[in-house]
């Protein structure tokens, strides 16, 4: 048999005519690895071959994941650089265009399949052996050696204040390209900075001759004036070059996009991007953001919306400290106004997919910030998206729906659920007008019933943003029946496919739901919901312990709950809770790698510990001696989450009435030292559960544990913190209950140490992740930026104890 080396032109074509729009015959295409084979050796033939062999991979990279996955293990974006890399300024322009479209076309899949999404819930690939493939593709095209190839195609110069990088003047087509993949290919902070801080060869050579130049003490940036860090990067001055100079659509709505992916979340993109621009002669240039300003009043929609979200990205990743000659809020104030007028249902002339992206951008604009989103509800856009909403969605509960309902329609469901989300999350007026005036739940519950994933994990988003009102929770989402049809999620997880879909793919998909309801369920056990012994009784605690040992995507989840259910319970239901749980398997967790799971280990010793019989109970069913080495391992993590759980926990377990305990915590080998280390070094989080952990050994702790402490040196580190706080008004004394050694260690501790007791936690901040510690600033030591006032207040009683305890021990 005679295997074939090459493929002629009219082969090419009619693979091509063959796999255009045919996902079964790309399919079959890619999974033959010796066609994939000779398809990438063509790129390197005659130049029409060439051609049309970079047709045939930009459509069967839009294929199925086993598509890319070929194309991958062929080297399909390794041919494509060193391809462009041989181009030459005489070869004719459909060459060069057909190598970029398939270089984006590669990138664009890859980073499909790499993630996060960039808008809404895509197909997760977490489970696929193609996402590792996929990732270490991008890396690659994402690396200087692979950015020196195609991104000086985007432009032949950036504008009046950067140096000229190529011979080459590439045509519209090329740039438009070059630009979407950096749009829709940058999605990490990594491949962000790589992109925004990338130099032409030529440039990096000149910024290396005046580095060596330099003093040492002057930067870059300083020496030379012209320098493209100045203005964002040499990629971001070339894209808003092209922005602003063309007239092309296609090229601006690509320019917007790719420096929006650019200024995400990137202040060293996006600062400078709010600056004017200076000039050799005249007045300055507006700056980049005016211009996106102008924009966004575009009368083509497209270019509207990528203004929108190139504009909202650099407010965002904006110091409002910044010195700009635009306001910040009228920025913002301009962006909600724009995508509101999209969202209502009146404005005929926006289609689908223009409201579904204008949720999105605006969902980008205000999340987690609550100022942003009292703002937009005030400008009547919660009003439009449940109009909106009601448009689109039945209000009555129907099993299955939507599965003859356009896609597009349900990514607007989804979008418009999301936003409400974000809006209701930090805000309780946003949340009571949802619940009780727009009367939106028994839409979100019909969502909960749709056949797309997106619509269930949007709807879950949703009630656990409304779930953090007691109200509600309490009345609406009880009445409603929505508590219960998340249970029901919990309880029955879906096992078989989707239309269209993959077993592998639908559970994957399902197990986002899973998460989203979780998130839900950590809010709706706490002790004051209603629903918390409706859920046990229904059998939930034993499914949460099922995904603890099995599940690890859903462990970190799962452990919330729990945490919350143990929150002001019973002795007895504290051990009825972890007879499910095992005391075991908490031992195990307090190691797992994964520090949110340890995080919330801790957390669980915290809430079991509330109260003396809790104490008692964590002693004798752990172990004193392994509870106390895994809390000293926790309190030396570079984790500062896990850190300050332990240091919580053990400021509960030191409350002890028991002589024996605090003896033990006072001895246990490098364990004051440790606590030492945490009270000089760590943030003022964890530094207060430290100083009420001293304060109550230097009561409890004799005269023995006091100089345990005071040779260790914790003297002069409290009295450094009461210094830096200043003196009080009048003198402290320790209240009599305290002077006495006795009887109820818990019942005596100060507000301070009993409020750390009680861990709820009652919601977390965003679907995927977990309320973090307040960000606390980490100037030097002790400076009073850093002070808190439950913080010296505790080392005051602590230095005071240290001081003067054996005088107060014998009143």
């Amino acid at each position: 048999m005679t295997i074939k080396t090459s493929i002629s032109l009219a082969g090419l074509k009619e693979v091509k005519n063959a796999v255009i729009g045919n996902p079964s015959a790309k399919s079959q295409y890619a999974q033959d690895t010796h066609f994939v084979r000779i398809l990438l050796d063509s790129l390197n033939r005659q130049d029409d071959i060439r051609v049309e062999a970079a047709h045939v991979i930009s459509s069967l990279s839009y294929g199925s994941p086993q598509a890319l996955s070929t194309l991958l293990a062929a080297g399909a974006h390794h041919a494509i650089l060193y391809a462009i890399s041989r181009l030459e300024p005489t070869d004719p322009l459909p060459l060069r265009a057909a190598f970029a479209r398939a270089l984006r076309a590669v990138t664009v899949s890859i980073a499909d399949v790499v993630g996060p999404s960039q808008w809404g819930l895509s197909p997760d690939y977490s489970n696929d052996l193609v996402q590792n493939d996929a990732k270490r593709a991008l890396d690659i095209i994402f690396h200087t050696d692979s950015l020196d190839i195609y991104l000086p195609l985007l432009s032949s110069t950036t504008n009046a204040s950067s140096t000229s990088t190529s011979t080459l003047h590439p045509p519209t087509s090329i740039s438009i390209s070059i630009a979407q993949l950096v749009a829709s290919g940058v999605r990490t902070d990594a491949h962000r900075t790589q992109v925004s801080e990338w130099l032409p060869p030529s440039e990096r050579a000149k910024e290396a001759a005046r580095t060596n130049g330099s003093r040492r003490w002057e930067k870059t940036a300083v020496t030379n004036s012209n320098s493209p860090s100045k203005y964002g990067g040499w990629a971001a001055l070339a894209l808003a070059g092209l922005m602003t100079t063309t007239r092309d659509i296609k090229l601006q709505e690509a320019a917007l996009s790719a420096l929006a992916a650019l200024a995400k979340d990137n202040p060293q993109v996006a600062v400078p991007l709010t600056k004017t621009l200076p000039a050799k002669d005249g007045p300055c240039s507006p700056s980049v953001l005016s211009t996106v300003l102008q924009l966004s009043k575009s009368k083509h929609i497209q270019v509207k919306l990528d203004a929108c979200l190139c504009a909202t990205h650099i407010c965002r990743a904006s110091s409002p400290a910044s010195p700009s000659p635009d306001s910040y809020e009228s920025c913002e104030y301009t962006i909600m106004d724009i995508l509101n007028r999209m969202l209502n249902v009146q404005a005929d002339e926006y289609a689908t997919p223009h409201r579904t992206r204008a949720c999105f951008i605006l969902y980008y604009l205000v999340h987690d910030e609550s100022s942003l989103c009292l703002a937009a509800f005030e400008r009547g856009c919660l009003v439009s998206l449940a109009t909106l909403v009601r448009e689109i969605t039945p209000p009555e509960v129907v099993e299955e729906w939507g599965q003859d309902e356009a896609i597009s329609l349900a990514l607007l469901r989804e979008a418009a659920l999301t936003l409400i989300a974000s809006l209701a999350l930090l805000c309780p007026e946003i949340r009571r007008c949802v619940t009780d005036e727009l009367n939106l739940l028994p839409f979100i519950n019909s969502s909960l019933h749709h056949t797309y994933y997106g619509v269930r994990y949007a709807a879950c988003q949703c009630i656990r943003a409304l779930s953090r009102l007691v109200q509600a929770l309490r009345t609406n989402l009880v009445d409603s029946g929505v508590g219960m049809a998340v249970l029901d999620i919990i309880m029955t997880a879906r096992e078989s496919p989707e239309a269209g879909m993959t077993a592998v793919e639908a559970e994957a998909y399902d197990r986002r739901v899973l998460s989203a309801a979780l998130a839900v369920i950590c809010n709706c056990v706490n002790d004051f919901s209603p629903l918390r012994g409706v859920y046990l009784a229904h059998g939930l605690l034993p499914r949460l312990v099922q995904f603890v040992r099995a599940d690890d995507d859903l462990r970190r989840d799962s452990l919330w709950a729990i945490k919350n259910l143990l929150t002001k319970t019973s002795v007895e239901e504290k051990r009825e809770i972890m007879a499910v749980l095992q005391w075991e398997k908490l031992i195990e967790l307090f190691d797992h790698p994964d520090p949110r799971i340890q995080e919330q280990a801790f957390n669980i010793v915290r809430n079991l510990s509330e109260n003396e019989e809790g104490i008692d109970l964590c002693f004798s069913e752990i172990g004193i001696d392994i509870l106390l080495d895994r809390l000293r391992a926790a309190l030396e993590s570079n984790d500062d989450d896990v850190t300050q759980q332990a240091a919580l926990s053990l400021a509960n377990l030191v409350n002890s009435s028991e002589p024996n305990y605090t003896t033990r915590i006072s001895n246990f080998p490098r364990l004051l030292s440790i606590l030492h280390n945490c009270l000089t070094d760590r943030k003022t989080e964890i530094r207060r559960p430290i100083s009420s952990i001293i304060y109550e050994l230097a009561r409890a702790g004799g005269p023995d544990g006091r100089k345990a402490l005071a040779d260790e040196g914790f003297g002069s580190t409290l009295r450094k913190i009461v210094e830096w706080a200043g003196p009080l008004p009048t003198p402290v004394a320790p209240p009599l209950t305290l002077s006495t050694s006795g009887s109820s260690g818990t019942s005596a501790s100060p507000t301070q140490t009993t409020a750390a007791r009680q861990s709820t936690s009652p919601s977390r901040s965003s679907g995927s992740s977990y309320t973090a510690s307040p960000a606390g600033l980490r100037p030097a030591r002790y400076h009073r930026v850093e002070e808190d006032k439950k913080l010296t207040d505790m080392a005051r009683l602590a230095l005071d104890w240290l001081e003067h305890g054996d005088v107060y021990s014998v009143q």
